[in-house]
């Protein structure tokens, strides 16, 4: 059974639509832990219409960038850990 997506709200809209023009949507899926389908549903605006792009130019949304990077780094690192140590 698969995990549920993560449900997303307007300020992680705001972040995504801000990403889109410079990512693709799998990378920023993978970011926001959530479904692909999600990220498209922002880019199309299907889902969060009114939200506008946020401004990565702002420290507090850098901020929060840098620490969905990281979140992101952390989660592979163990997953790549985990898969090394399970091929011994």
């Amino acid at each position: 059974m698969t995990e549920a997506s993560r449900t997303l709200t307007r300020d992680d809209a705001a972040l995504i639509r801000a990403l889109l023009p410079s990512m693709y949507q799998h990378d920023i899926a993978a970011l926001f832990d959530c479904n692909m389908g999600r990220v498209a549903e922002i880019a199309r605006r299907q889902k969060f219409a009114g939200v506008a792009p946020a401004d990565l130019k702002h420290p507090a949304v850098a901020r929060r960038v840098v620490c969905l990077l990281a979140d992101h780094h952390d989660k592979l690192n163990r997953e790549v850990r985990k898969a090394l140590g399970a091929a011994k």
